[in-house]
């Protein structure tokens, strides 16, 4: 019994000073302790820089990030000027000198005053100057001119062979910079165009016959200037008898003219395309064409009746088949700036044809 009793208080004393971990509690740990303190600071020290760098890296993408949406914000802003501004009055807007190096500015202002600031067409090195923020940034705009396919009208590179200059779109570039730093820009870009308004010219009766310079308004009615006339002065062109519709008379082959009255579209203006509805009873001998004259003022100086590239021995359409319902692009290069226009309607039949009946004339042009 005794000698169990010794041992049971043996164990309970080892054991007493075992931790939870199975660990002797009594084992002298001052040099463990300072051990874990030091590695304790260098870990913190480790996090901590981390933590720091991190948050310096943060801080510096969030400045990035706000400098890119002000120079965003800035560019839209000044992309809807622009975009005003051309809509009240593209001839100015086209007049503007072209090429990235002229820079152009335009506040935030009604209207008004973004034309006067518009047009006072300064070049500027580096544009309109805002600070915000600390930051000054840098906005302006440049203009190219737009060139298009004669065949399908797609916008095409300068130079490339059978295309036209398109005064009616430009194509317009906006550049923001800020901290006067090269590699800190932004550039946006689009066309703008006039046809978003567009007018139609149509006139649909000539039977009120000849003689007549000038519309008396700014829609047409039922007369017209000229056409052409027999070696007895009677006119080659039936316009009287099926309701104001125009007809080759004399039978065929044969052909005829008819000079319309000048067209008022009270503002400086750019023609676009041309059309008529009627019927060709056959296309293969039979031809409609036309070629169209302008003016900025109504007593002239006209410039010539010309198709297209400014020809006076081409018509609309080039093939010399105008086909009735079917809209033909102008030369808008030739037709920029118009006020004043006329245009002359030319019909040709070949023996074994038959008259086409002509029952308007529509022409769309944008002020």
């Amino acid at each position: 019994m005794t000698k169990n009793k010794k041992t049971n208080t043996f164990y309970s004393q080892v054991y007493s000073k075992l931790d939870v971990s199975g660990q002797m509690s009594d084992v002298p740990r001052k040099g463990q302790s300072l051990i874990e303190i030091v590695v304790a600071i260098a870990l913190a020290g480790v996090l901590l820089g981390g933590a720091v760098a991190m948050i310096v890296a943060f801080t510096r993408s969030n400045k990035k990030v706000q400098e890119v949406q002000t120079a965003i914000d800035l560019g839209n802003q000044l992309t809807d000027s622009v975009r005003v501004l051309a809509n009240s009055d593209w001839n100015a807007f086209y007049q503007l000198n072209k090429t990235p190096s002229n820079h152009y500015t335009a506040s935030t202002s009604p209207p008004s005053s973004l034309k006067q600031e518009l047009w006072a067409s300064s070049t500027l090195t580096g544009g309109e100057t805002i600070p915000i923020r600390g930051i000054t940034y840098a906005r302006w705009f440049y203009v190219e001119n737009v060139y298009r396919l004669d065949s399908n009208d797609s916008i095409v590179p300068a130079g490339t062979p059978l295309s036209t200059l398109d005064s009616s779109t430009q194509f317009i570039v906006i550049q923001v910079q800020w901290n006067n730093d090269p590699n800190s820009i932004m550039n946006f870009s689009q066309y703008l165009t006039r046809t978003r308004r567009n007018e139609v010219f149509q006139q649909t009766d000539w039977s009120g016959g000849p003689n007549q310079e000038t519309f008396p308004n700014e829609n047409a009615n039922n007369r017209f200037a000229t056409s052409t006339v027999d070696i007895n002065g009677i006119s080659t062109i039936d316009y009287s008898s099926s309701s104001g519709s125009l007809y080759l008379i004399g039978g065929v082959p044969g052909n005829a003219s008819v000079t319309s009255s000048v067209f008022d579209t009270q503002s400086s203006s750019s023609l676009n395309s041309i059309l008529w509805q009627g019927a060709n009873p056959n296309p293969v001998k039979t031809f409609v064409k036309f070629q169209i004259a302008s003016s900025t003022s109504p007593s002239g100086p006209w410039n010539n009746f010309v198709g297209p590239g400014n020809s006076q021995s081409l018509y609309y359409p080039i093939t010399n088949q105008a086909t009735a319902g079917t809209s033909y692009v102008i030369d808008r290069q030739n037709f920029n700036g118009t006020k004043y226009f006329r245009y002359k309607l030319y019909i040709d039949v070949d023996a074994g044809g038959t008259s086409p009946r002509i029952d308007d004339v529509i022409i769309n042009y944008s002020p």
